[in-house]
């Protein structure tokens, strides 16, 4: 993977900071950031309540197993985050990718059993490849409010479990801060009546 193409994404990363409302760090030049992700195969970026980890693909970390597991372990027990982000080569869609996905399971089940107040995220290179909130081609996505999927429930559906479902993972999600045992409402096009209106109850899918 290009370093170039890297820098786009730590850049993006930054856009994503402040749509996430979290104060940003110093941004390093490009040069910086070459030198830096060549000499550690990672670049931390710690803002606020929040940590993100940017790995050099191919590099020590960007397969999740017992070195970044580590990594993780060794910034969480700083307790100065609320939210981590581990960025690495990962695909939840297509099963063929380095980092297997049964090993990310039992690396979070495990961080969240010694850190109940941090979340946890692993993702793929790829959700920082665009600015998401300002792509038009995503449809709007809003969080609701508890009342709100309350009155939903008690309309449509009896219980969580009969509900459609949407995973955490997916990139507009990631971006807006969303978790899993939240409800989502998704702005669909349709022909028939130009626009309507659909909820989803979010999961981990680890």
């Amino acid at each position: 993977m290009d370093k170039k193409y890297l820098y786009i994404l730590y850049n993006n990363l930054f856009k994503y900071l402040d749509y996430r409302d979290s104060p940003k760090p110093n941004l390093l030049s490009k040069d910086e950031f070459i030198e830096n992700i060549s000499s550690s195969s990672m670049i931390i970026i710690e803002s606020g309540k929040i940590c993100i980890i940017l790995t050099l693909p191919n590099g020590k970390y960007s397969v999740l197993g017992a070195d970044g597991k580590k990594k993780l372990k060794d910034i969480s027990s700083t307790n100065k985050f609320e939210e981590i982000l581990y960025i690495c080569d990962i695909n939840y869609v297509n099963t063929r990718t380095a980092t297997s996905l049964n090993t990310v399971k039992k690396i979070i089940a495990d961080l969240k059993s010694s850190y109940k107040n941090i979340w946890f995220q692993v993702r793929p290179y790829n959700t920082f490849e665009l600015v998401i909130p300002v792509c038009s081609e995503i449809v709007p996505h809003r969080l609701i409010s508890k009342k709100e999927a309350d009155e939903y429930l008690n309309t449509e559906y009896k219980n969580k479990s009969t509900i459609p479902q949407i995973c955490e993972f997916e990139p507009i999600l990631t971006w807006m801060g969303i978790r899993s045992g939240s409800f989502v409402e998704i702005e669909r096009l349709s022909v028939s009546v130009m626009s309507h209106k659909i909820i989803r109850y979010t999961v981990d899918g680890y």
